[in-house]
């Protein structure tokens, strides 16, 4: 059984809901979730390619309506 890909990232003031979205290189989107947490698990059934590169970003969604976007990250997966 393969591990659960985790994303991490810190919490945000007065912000107390998070959009997580996975990318493939090419920028099309493969996965979005919302949390209140600071942590989500790529679901199962969410396939990634072997040996590619996909990019990920939060965004942090205020009480005010505003948003605070992360730095792009990524990741590449095993051949």
């Amino acid at each position: 059984m393969e591990d659960s890909l985790i994303f991490r990232w810190r919490s945000q003031p007065d912000r107390p809901l998070y959009r997580l979205s996975v990318m493939e290189a090419a920028g099309q989107e493969v996965w979005t979730a919302e949390t209140g947490d600071t942590v989500l698990a790529l679901p199962i059934q969410i396939s990634l390619g072997r040996g590619r590169t996909y990019f990920w970003t939060v965004d942090a969604l205020g009480v005010d309506g505003r948003t605070r976007t992360s730095r792009t990250k990524q990741f590449s997966t095993a051949p």
